[in-house]
């Protein structure tokens, strides 16, 4: 199938810079969309670019049950991100 790039602003880095480096993938396990979405929320506002996968999938039943959440962070923001998500309990 075709390959669909999740984040669009890491798609149109990679046009510009010969030397773009793929996105870091955090694995947060299973939690509520909701209580993650609260951290990347922060993190974008910070200026750090994270993304979190397949939100729109999340998104069904996820007021209910943990869903496995896994986070796209650009290479210079991960230190970052890690720390943000272990301060709220994800890692």
């Amino acid at each position: 199938g075709r390959r669909v790039e999740p984040m669009g602003w890491f798609g149109r880095k990679r046009a510009d810079d010969e030397g773009h480096e793929a996105p870091v993938e955090i694995d947060l396990g299973m939690r509520h969309v909701y209580e993650v979405q609260v951290v990347v929320g922060a993190l974008n506002d910070e200026g750090c670019r994270t993304y979190l996968v397949d939100q729109s999938d999340l998104a069904y039943a996820a007021e209910l049950h943990p869903k496995r959440c896994r986070v796209l962070v650009a290479p210079a923001d991960e230190a970052r991100a890690r720390e943000a998500f272990a301060e709220a309990g994800f890692l």
